[in-house]
């Protein structure tokens, strides 16, 4: 991992990294708790559907800001952050830079959403 910012590359650091890792755990925990309570409750298919998404999508989200030291929210918030402690983040200034973080911010956000949506749309099925 290179502990600079990259734009569109790298964002955050190791200890920003280990943050977005352990909201990936938390969602993917999350999904499989809530899949096996809807599995054996019965409840309306479309908050199932809702909650195993979002759960979900904030899991893969997570796991993947984790992966590539890119968050999503710095991007769009024109931020970056490498300190090893809750320092203020700095400031993209360069707006090219800001551009090139927010196009892969958004790319993320979309693989992270179409594998939900994957995966829930499975779920519901073999659930009918």
């Amino acid at each position: 991992m290179n502990n600079k910012y990259i734009p569109g590359v790298c964002n955050i650091g190791n200890s920003e990294s280990l943050k977005r890792r352990n909201v990936g755990i938390f969602g993917i925990i999350s999904t499989v708790s809530f899949s096996l309570l809807f599995f054996v409750f019965s409840v309306d298919p479309f908050f199932e559907f809702i909650i195993i998404f979002i759960s979900l999508f904030y899991g893969i989200l997570g796991l993947f800001q984790s992966r590539e030291h890119f968050c999503v929210y710095y991007s769009y918030m024109k931020e970056y952050n490498f300190s090893d402690s809750d320092e203020t983040p700095v400031t993209v200034t360069d707006k090219n830079d800001s551009n090139t973080d927010i196009k892969r911010a958004a790319n993320m956000i979309f693989k992270s959403a179409a594998l939900s949506l994957i995966y829930t749309i499975l779920y519901t099925l073999i659930t009918l």
